[in-house]
């Protein structure tokens, strides 16, 4: 009696001191009635779980999260309207499918004057925002009666139509081929230069600039509007072309009549009366 008690022991230590019985097990009574409550839990989290799935389809579906508004900002010389149509994004489509990256992709591809798009969803307003950079035209190419648009890296954006007007400098290269293709920069170093030079100077400063003519030597020609011409080098462009409106006032505020200011060199700058009947190409 006392060896049977004592493997009793060690069998109840070995399970964690649970005895494996027909008491224990329950009767099938009690079994089915275990596996009933089972059941009805699972069915009840299968019911939740239904109707979880069902509202979030139907608030993903519904109106709230649909793009109620587009706006577009920061284009200055493209219509909002084009922009809109080349967007892959509508008015009515869920909010969960504005893909940022696709809708800059199709706009650059269809606007080549676009040079960033930047997107911003607002769920809580249903608006998409279209923020625009445009790319910078600069001056106006003259090349065998052709005037094209250039761009601020001297690419050829498109062909300068009649009755758009000179808005900005007519660019003539004399002595010097340019071969001219749009969409790609113009093949001549000192045209390129020039454009880049342009895009870093405020309007104050090339708005009396009606002219530009720019040789194979790297003279560069400015004719302005108010009758004076003005020599400088491509070498020193940077340098020379934001000082050039502040030149011509100086010796208009002397009363000089127009002539030729030499900024080649360093100031100052000379200035030389045009000949007899002769007069300034702007």
């Amino acid at each position: 009696m006392l060896i049977q008690m004592t493997i009793y022991h060690f069998d109840e230590e070995a399970f964690g001191g649970t005895i494996l019985n027909s008491q224990n097990l329950g009767s099938p009574r009690d079994l089915r009635e275990q596996q009933r409550l089972r059941r009805k839990h699972r069915n009840r989290v299968l019911v939740v779980l239904f109707f979880l799935i069902l509202g979030v389809v139907v608030f993903l579906e519904s109106p709230l999260t649909r793009v109620r508004e587009i706006t577009v900002s920061g284009n200055t010389s493209i219509a909002s309207s084009k922009l809109l149509k080349a967007a892959v994004v509508k008015k009515g489509m869920s909010l969960w499918q504005v893909n940022p990256k696709a809708i800059a992709a199709s706009i650059k591809k269809n606007e080549p004057l676009v040079k960033k798009v930047a997107v911003t969803t607002k769920f809580l307003q249903g608006t998409v925002h279209l923020q625009i950079s445009q790319k910078q035209l600069v001056a106006i190419l003259q090349e065998k009666g052709t005037f094209y648009n250039l761009l601020a890296d001297g690419t050829v954006y498109s062909i300068h139509k009649n009755g758009e007007g000179f808005s900005r400098p007519v660019v003539i290269p004399s002595n010097m081929k340019t071969k001219v293709k749009l969409g790609q920069p113009v093949a001549n170093p000192n045209v390129t230069k020039l454009c880049r030079v342009l895009s870093t100077l405020q309007g104050a400063q090339i708005q009396h600039i009606s002219q530009i003519k720019v040789d194979s030597l790297g003279t560069v020609s400015l004719y302005m509007d108010n009758g004076y011409e003005v020599n400088l080098t491509v070498q020193n462009l940077k340098q020379q072309l934001p000082n050039v409106q502040t030149a011509v006032h100086y010796f208009l505020s002397k009363h000089y009549p127009p002539g030729l200011v030499d900024m080649t060199g360093q100031p100052p700058y000379s200035y030389t009366p045009f000949a007899k009947g002769r007069k300034g190409h702007g």
